[in-house]
């Protein structure tokens, strides 16, 4: 959390407080910790706080490289050599391909670009469509804009490349040629997307909605979803079953170790072996933030479980993002990490409680031994546990997502809850069966690929339709906050009375469970207005 937060500082204060002052705070705090490591424990602890703040601070210094001249700079039009990073998604017939990358060569007057992240828009060449890959190295020429903060208030997208640390962006550009072309595996990569994508439309092709959507889950196209279908999901507040997240990856990641498991492969041996494909499908589809992050949040989480160490799932949750904050401190502004990790937590410190406090209560024939029940009385017990368990921590991720939802999205959906009880199961299927698809097509298996295919798509179906009918009345309405940055704080106030209640509460009092809840519901009523 102090690293967390130098980091943030860093980040509001921008240039007024130079590197020199954060390197000097982390110096003393240091100095200080060590002179009182061994008279003053206290002193200590405070100091060590001091230096993780001032730590966090330097590194988004180092990693940010803003440079206020920058600010100042007019647009120019100026000559690039641009390595493609990450490819933003696009039809066939787009005549433009945005796509995020590295400078790694620039001349005077823009000779400090080298090394800048970069946003570029560019125009596909007609004869030459497939030049714009990841892996590549391109020349390009365009009009280089600077990003400024006063210049991406009102805009979602220039405040995204912002908060995730990029200086510039290239617009009209024009593809000149290619200095050098992907590498063998970025190529063997390529082909392969292009066969997953196959592989999952085989037999849908007269559903080109059902097909989108199954690309979006499982292989993160989310531009294939179409425009009905983004307004259904969005408005019922369950976009986030199309970002591939801590759901798709956790559940992939089951699969696999189940499958390593059932082959007797040793348990340390089958979790490096899983890690490894999982990270293999990750970068597939994109290396996205949001994946990635997910990745290491498993490999976190189950690493933590195979090497035995103490049971304590929030410590495996907060390594894993202090690993991503130091790999990419600007992750920390981005609306999926917030999102991700607030949930997360919010589900281990708020929902698996309850679902704990519940299950005795709502437990079926509750007063006779569990060895004197039927086959049937515990198979239905069982089943209980699960829904109490599902309904609390729904419950428990519905309090973050219905702030976020409107301080991200623009839509208050008051009746999510409901409306991800029922599709997040749904989705597991889905992704589940999909999964089987992929793996089964890429091995050659193609008739029984066909079958997980279609099981996929009549989850989808299903979906689509428990959306458009029967709980049509969970679609939320347009909304937004009086105040700037009123969600965040939100957010935050919710985490914090969550952490006091879990921490200081009475586990055997119900009053403890109302402290969040009624939390979130002030600051929907103080600060939600309808435009």
């Amino acid at each position: 959390m102090p690293f967390a937060a130098g980091i943030a500082t860093a980040h509001f204060t921008g240039p007024i407080v130079q590197l020199v002052a954060w390197l000097v705070l982390t110096g003393l705090a240091l100095v200080g910790g060590v002179s009182a490591s061994k008279t003053a424990p206290r002193l200590w602890s405070v100091a060590m706080l001091g230096g993780l703040f001032g730590a966090g601070a330097i590194h988004y210094s180092v990693q940010r490289q803003h440079l206020p001249e920058w600010d100042l700079l007019p647009q120019r039009e100026v000559e690039l050599q641009v390595n493609i990073i990450r490819l933003f998604g696009f039809e066939p017939q787009d005549r433009f391909q945005n796509f995020l990358g590295e400078v790694v060569s620039a001349r005077a007057p823009v000779g400090d670009l080298l090394g800048q992240p970069i946003h570029v828009r560019v125009r596909r060449p007609v004869d030459l469509p497939d030049v714009v890959q990841r892996g590549a190295t391109i020349k390009v020429v365009g009009q280089l804009e600077p990003l400024r903060p006063s210049d991406t208030a009102g805009d979602s997208f220039l405040s995204y490349l912002f908060d995730s640390g990029h200086n510039f962006r290239l617009r009209q550009a024009r593809w000149l040629k290619t200095i050098e072309n992907p590498s063998r595996f970025a190529q063997a990569r390529h082909r392969l997307k292009i066969r997953a994508g196959a592989t999952l439309s085989a037999g849908l092709d007269h559903h080109p909605e059902i097909v989108g959507a199954l690309r979006a889950m499982l292989l993160g196209e989310r531009h294939l979803l179409s425009a009905e279908a983004k307004t259904l999901f969005l408005r019922s507040g369950t976009m986030h079953l199309f970002a591939i997240s801590g759901l798709h990856i956790g559940i992939i990641a089951v699969a696999i170790n189940g499958a390593l498991r059932l082959g007797r492969i040793p348990r340390f041996t089958a979790f490096a072996i899983g890690s490894l494909i999982l990270l293999g499908y990750v970068d597939l589809i994109g290396l996205t933030p949001s994946a990635v992050r997910a990745w290491i949040m498993i490999t976190c989480f189950h690493g933590a479980r195979v090497l035995q160490a103490p049971s304590n799932s929030v410590a495996a949750i907060s390594a894993s993002a202090l690993i991503v904050l130091l790999s990419d401190p600007m992750q920390l502004f981005s609306a999926g990490f917030q999102m991700s990790y607030s949930i997360v937590f919010m589900m281990l410190l708020y929902g698996v409680p309850l679902a704990d406090f519940w299950k005795p209560r709502a437990r079926l024939w509750r007063d006779l031994p569990r060895v004197s029940l039927r086959p049937i009385q515990r198979f239905t017990q069982d089943r209980c546990e699960v829904v109490v368990t599902a309904i609390a921590l729904t419950w428990s991720a519905s309090l973050i997502g219905v702030i976020t939802g409107v301080g991200i999205f623009g839509w208050f959906t008051p009746l999510a809850f409901v409306a991800n009880l029922m599709l997040v199961p749904l989705a597991g299927a889905v992704i589940s069966a999909g999964f089987g698809s992929l793996v089964l097509g890429l091995c050659g298996i193609s008739s029984l690929a066909l079958v997980f295919n279609h099981a996929a798509g009549m989850g989808l179906w299903v979906m689509y339709g428990v959306l458009e009918h029967p709980f049509r009345f969970t679609a939320g309405v347009a909304a937004e906050f009086r105040f700037s940055g009123w969600g965040e704080w939100g957010m935050i106030a919710v985490l914090v009375t969550t952490v006091f209640t879990h921490e200081l509460g009475d586990a055997s009092s119900r009053w403890r469970w109302w402290g969040p809840v009624g939390l979130t519901f002030l600051v929907l009523v103080t600060g939600l207005r309808f435009p």
